[in-house]
């Protein structure tokens, strides 16, 4: 079904479309500081509270670019339905958003250091979709985490998806051999 394909492109994805003047790309996530939050006296800073780990659903969504087709606001639109929902693993200090994808492995939304209210997650590798091809293409992606709502303890996250040196890819139709999506989620605990 076309619907789950994409939103399992969006729940596996992901710099970030924030930046200079302009925040409107940031949504409810905010937009990162230029310092990612550390004090160059004191080090990096706690955050204002402890996430925990499990599926989060959207309750939030600004649009950006879509230039993939990977249909980021499936995830908000069907957020009461159980079957969208993206993992979120909390170990060591570390944050990891979405399942394991590409080789070498890592988390599809990126992983990264929880470090202060505003820190970044990454994730560079190759990536294999069986369905309905044989699709491969070198895939970044950068995300901005902040640490907003200590009453909900959800987060915003801001993604910039760059996909390079497509091949065989039949779906979505009309993507090139490089692409780029971009969005924000604001992402809950269930």
């Amino acid at each position: 079904m076309r619907t789950f394909k994409y939103l399992a492109l969006a729940t596996a994805l992901i710099g970030t479309g924030c930046g200079g003047d302009d925040d409107s790309m940031c949504g409810d996530a905010g937009c990162a500081t230029t310092d990612g939050g550390a004090d160059a006296a004191t080090g990096p800073k706690a955050p204002p509270y402890t996430l925990t780990s499990g599926m989060y659903k959207a309750t939030g969504f600004t649009a950006g670019t879509d230039g993939c087709g990977i249909e980021p606001g499936l995830l908000f639109t069907m957020n009461t339905d159980p079957e969208a929902r993206i993992l979120v693993t909390v170990e060591g200090g570390k944050l990891k958003v979405g399942k394991v994808k590409g080789v070498p492995a890592m988390a599809a939304l990126g992983e990264g250091t929880i470090d202060g209210m505003t820190f970044a997650l990454a994730r560079s590798n190759h990536v294999t979709d069986m369905s309905p091809s044989t699709c491969q293409y070198d895939d970044v992606v950068a995300a901005t985490v902040t640490l907003d709502d200590a009453a909900t303890k959800s987060f915003g996250i801001s993604v910039s998806e760059k996909q390079s040196n497509r091949t065989t890819c039949l779906e979505p139709a009309g993507v090139g051999v490089s692409c780029e999506s971009t969005w924000s989620w604001r992402l809950t605990p269930q």
